[in-house]
């Protein structure tokens, strides 16, 4: 059948919805489709920023063919498997604890409105209704969420709309905190507005948001329909920009182009909706969950889900199967599909890459290529990011029982040249729960101890090992075996820095305060490694951080001069002062360190003196918030920097930081390893 001829079918029995180009597809694979006349076109569509994995990607192809032989669909009076592993996999790669299962990005907004009415309506009765929704966004065609939809066009010819919404700027914080009301229950947005354009959400505006919500006991519903499932670089748009949402709603390529939605909670806000309340008759049906649970694993908890290319700046979305990027540039009688259409920016292919142009992170601090891990400062933000997820998933999978061996085959050499408990018990666990192996060596195991050049051994030691963690006093000697190994070289800890202690406590913190961006972290003591890598990573996630520390005992200036620089970027601050009452006021985190390290006992009784007055003890915690965490990284003295009330008291979590460890160190194994010659596959 032609194309003329099926068009002239659709008009006589389809109602005129849409606006179609001229094609009739009729298969797909990859980034291509097919028409009836046989034609190839490059899409750039991609189903409305549905079809994440491309049109007929294998795995998910045998995903639905092996579903579809033992259930399509049951009533949700009934359990099904396909249906709780996916909302167990969204809960353990998100901030939500509850999911509940729609077919469409419009339902899934529907629930959302629903369970920010019910929500206020339980707390503070029915006065409470209204939802400050923005100006251009677009939150589908339903009533409810047409009228929630901030633009005329959409809404035109469907008045009366429904009561109870009201309109506001983009990125305009002042106008949400006028409209906000004693009716208020939610404040609805897009995280990146992609109708007239793509208008990405400031942070300092979103945290404003966070702030403005949580004073007022509103709900802030984040619409990541089109931003969700990686398609700008995480997994979700929020872990971007730092703030996390009470609600969120996905749709789209949550399926790869089976219909579904699902609107995502904390438990209190999920709390509302019990039975009779909200339901979907197909909602999360086995053949629908089926398909993103099993495709490449289970979808959701492989290691590096988006196998990113960073250069400081954006990333790139790994193709799918028979992506040639070489071969898929439009070549001469070879039409790209959608090119022709006015809104293919706003709904297709080229929404993620103009929202990365719009987002990208400043330079990185400190040098370093990204073979290595020598410095916070060197890795974009995208990345820890990225670093933080991973360590989730994988302290998930180790807490199940889950096997996660991503680097089977792998050796990973330990060169210290100082004692050390967690850093090398944590390497040494973490690569071989990981299915690799590890080789320690200290300084006096090797020849350099008797003048072989850091040159040689670096080149050798390259050919018999996939990755190396270097544990030494000056920081010169790491960057040094970094430029000679061809091979990843890991800070384990130098002089001036300690990535991979800071890079786990913003793990730790993560968990325990449930964001990273607007946290206040208070450092006291001496200004020292893990100070200055503290600093680097609270610059890069958007976190407040003020440090309370002697004449004399300050960190890095060039640390801190270029982490200023990023905090401008991200939101966040640093603060440097002699007080350490003023340093801890209000602050969510309070973290100390051993006064003595790094070889400089020599100093130790001009340091104990001059470091007395900054001690962590039960007075000074109580400048903090009433919930403020208590973070050391071990080796403690108690009595010294910190008393034994205070490390051992309930606000203490440093057990729950050394374990963190092990996960993070895991993550980044896998990160640097194995973007070399080693395949991150699970067994």
């Amino acid at each position: 059948m032609p194309t003329d001829e099926l068009r002239q079918d659709a008009e006589r029995f389809l109602m005129n919805t849409y606006a179609r180009a001229p094609i009739s597809i009729v298969r797909g694979r990859g980034s291509r489709v097919y028409d009836l006349e046989g034609r190839e076109y490059l899409d750039f569509v991609a189903g409305i920023a549905v079809n994440t994995l491309g049109y007929s990607h294998p795995d998910l192809v045998a995903a639905i063919q092996k579903q579809a032989q033992h259930l399509l669909h049951a009533s949700n009076l009934y359990y099904t498997e396909p249906q709780v592993r996916l909302a167990q996999a969204l809960v353990d790669h998100s901030f939500a604890k509850k999911v509940f299962f729609c077919n469409s990005g419009a339902e899934a907004n529907e629930a959302a409105i629903k369970l920010a009415r019910r929500y206020a309506h339980e707390k503070y009765g029915p006065d409470r209704y209204e939802i400050i929704t923005m100006l251009q966004s677009f939150h589908g065609r339903t009533m409810a969420t047409l009228t929630a939809t901030g633009q005329e066009k959409v809404q035109k010819g469907f008045e009366p709309l429904l009561a109870g919404f009201t309109y506001v700027p983009f990125n305009d914080l002042p106008a949400v905190e006028k409209a906000l009301t004693s009716h208020t229950a939610a404040v609805m947005l897009e995280p990146v507005q992609g109708e007239g354009g793509v208008h990405v959400a400031d942070r300092a505006y979103l945290k404003g948001l966070r702030e403005l919500c949580q004073a007022r006991d509103v709900l802030l519903m984040f619409d990541e329909i089109q931003t969700g499932m990686g398609r700008t670089g995480t997994l979700f748009a929020y872990e971007q920009l730092g703030v996390q949402p009470d609600v969120m709603t996905l749709a789209k390529g949550l399926g790869g182009g089976v219909p579904i939605g699902a609107c995502l909670a904390t438990d209190e806000a999920a709390a509302v909706f019990t039975p009779s309340t909200h339901a979907s008759t197909f909602g999360g049906n086995p053949l629908a969950c089926a398909d993103r649970r099993e495709a490449g694993g289970d979808g959701l908890s492989c290691p590096r889900p988006f196998d990113q290319l960073h250069d400081g700046a954006g990333v790139a979305v790994r193709p799918t199967p028979d992506h040639h990027p070489a071969r898929d540039r439009p070549a001469s009688g070879h039409p790209v599909a959608g090119s022709e259409q006015a809104s293919l920016a706003e709904h297709g292919g080229s929404m993620t890459g103009r929202a990365l142009r719009a987002t990208r992170q400043p330079p990185p601090l400190g040098g370093g290529s990204g073979k290595d891990l020598l410095t916070i400062g060197a890795i974009p933000a995208s990345r820890i990011v990225r670093l933080l997820r991973l360590a989730r998933e994988l302290k998930t999978m180790r807490q199940r029982g889950r096997p996660h061996q991503y680097l089977t085959g792998a050796t990973l050499g330990l060169l210290f040249e100082k004692p050390s408990t967690r850093t090398r018990v944590s390497f040494e666990a973490g690569i071989t729960q990981l299915g690799g192996k590890s080789l320690f060596l200290s300084a006096t195991d090797i020849q350099l101890c008797r003048g072989e050049s850091i040159a040689d051994t670096a080149r050798v030691l390259s050919r018999y090992l996939d990755g190396l963690v270097l544990r030494t006093y000056d920081h010169a000697t790491v960057e040094e075996w970094a430029r000679q190994a061809t091979i990843p070289v890991i800070n384990g800890l130098t002089d001036v820095c300690h990535p991979c202690q800071a890079l786990s406590d913003l793990l730790t913190i993560r968990e325990k305060k449930g964001a990273l961006n607007g946290v206040k972290l208070a450092y006291v003591g001496d200004g020292n490694n893990v100070a200055n890598s503290l600093i680097e990573g609270a610059a890069k996630m958007g976190m407040a951080i003020s440090l309370g520390c002697p004449s004399g005992y300050e960190p890095d200036q060039r640390i801190v001069d270029l982490a200023r620089v990023e905090a401008e970027h991200t939101g966040g601050s640093i603060e440097i002062g002699e007080n350490p009452q003023v340093a801890v006021k209000e602050a969510d985190v309070v973290y100390t360190d051993v006064w003595v390290s790094m070889g400089r006992e020599r100093e130790q009784s001009r340091r104990l003196k001059a470091l007395a007055p900054y001690q962590l003890n039960e007075r000074l915690l109580k400048c903090a918030r009433p919930d403020a965490i208590v973070m050391h990284c071990l080796p403690a003295h108690r009595g010294q920097e910190i008393t034994a009330g205070v490390l051992d008291g309930p606000q203490s979590v440093v057990l729950d930081q050394a374990e963190n460890r092990l996960h993070m160190q895991k993550a980044i194994l896998v990160e640097w390893l194995g973007r070399g010659k080693r395949k991150t596959g699970g067994t």
